[in-house]
């Protein structure tokens, strides 16, 4: 264990949490990092830390091997859990709610067919990419191959030259055009001082008036929050 590794101990121990690694069915403290083809390394640095209570729910780890995507195995964690022992929510939502930090993008290709000779142009010229991608098909390694085109085809179309790759927000299909919507704790009280606040902005009320409307406003979130 080096320096890192008991600065992680230690946070958890003051954090009140537990480490799965060694303890949940099936992870036995197996490496997870083994570097790239060809290399011959073996380490630990990827673990799952959680709370006592989650971690008595913790039934088993799955640590995947090394595929060509990345040189880390993936982690999976199963658990056993109902909606009493943990007090959760399990009603389903019919509409999206974006979450505090936002609910990130995602990359979407476009067909141009103005553009389409300098897209083939661009696929041309990825000559690495094309030997990899026929020497995974003679090695019968179709998951690397999958990836080589792939790649060849992510690459090609976000070239500057072609413009047919661009990165969109998720919430944009499931929220509609410029609409976002509020979370579930904004009850009816959240609008209603939300709408005094415009309400004295749009009307062009006093500035002390405007102050306060909008002070009125965020305690009003705050308390609908923490509830």
């Amino acid at each position: 264990m080096n320096a890192a590794g008991r600065l992680l101990i230690d946070y958890a121990i003051a954090a009140e949490c537990v480490l799965g690694t060694g303890r949940v069915l099936s992870d036995v403290g197996q490496a997870t990092f083994v570097g790239s083809p060809g290399q011959t390394v073996a380490s630990r640095p990827d673990h799952v830390i959680m709370s006592s209570k989650v971690y008595g729910a913790a039934q088993s780890a799955r640590i995947a091997p090394v595929r060509h995507i990345s040189d880390h195995c993936t982690m999976s964690l199963v658990f056993r859990v109902n909606d009493v022992s943990f007090n959760a929510d399990w009603t389903l939502q019919t509409a999206h709610v974006c979450s505090s930090g936002g609910c990130g993008t995602n990359f979407v290709l476009k067909w141009n067919p103005e553009r389409a000779g300098i897209y083939g142009e661009v696929l041309a010229d990825s000559t690495v990419m094309q030997d990899q991608f026929a020497q995974a098909l003679e090695e019968r390694d179709y998951e690397k191959a999958c990836f080589c085109r792939r790649s060849m085809i992510v690459h090609a179309a976000s070239d500057f030259r072609v413009g047919m790759g661009k990165q969109i927000s998720v919430c944009a299909p499931l929220c509609g055009k410029n609409k976002v919507r509020d979370p579930p704790w904004f009850d009816a009280h959240c609008k209603e001082k939300r709408h005094l606040f415009r309400t004295a902005v749009q009307d062009g009320q006093a500035v002390h008036a405007c102050k306060f409307a909008k002070k009125e406003y965020r305690v009003q979130t705050r308390r609908a929050k923490r509830a």
